[in-house]
C-alpha cells in the first residue's frame, strides 16, 4: 500500500502544488488541509481515477472514505485487488 500513499501524495501535490509544506499521516483530513474547493476537489477525483485506475464512487461510503487520507488509501487498495 505504501505506493497507493506515495502516488496519491504525489497526487495531492500536483493538483494543490502550494501545499507541498502538509505533513500527510494516515489521518489528515485531506478536505480541509488542502482547503479543496468543489473545482479542486472534482480535478483530483478525476486524476485519482484516471492514473490509479479506480472509480471512486464505486468505494461504498466514498464521502467519508474521501476525508481520511489513510480511509482513502485503504479504499483505494481495496478496489485494485
Amino acid at each position: 500500500m505504501e505506493s497507493i500513499e506515495k502516488e496519491l501524495i504525489d497526487i495531492l501535490w500536483e493538483v494543490v502544488p502550494g501545499k507541498k509544506d502538509i505533513e500527510i499521516a494516515g489521518d489528515t483530513d485531506i478536505l480541509s488541509e488542502f482547503e479543496l474547493d468543489s473545482l479542486l476537489l472534482f480535478e483530483l477525483v478525476d486524476v485519482v481515477e484516471e492514473r490509479m485506475g479506480v472509480n471512486l464512487f464505486e468505494i461504498d461510503d466514498f464521502v467519508s472514505k474521501f476525508r481520511n487520507f489513510g480511509d482513502l488509501c485503504q479504499a483505494i487498495q481495496n478496489k485494485k485487488i
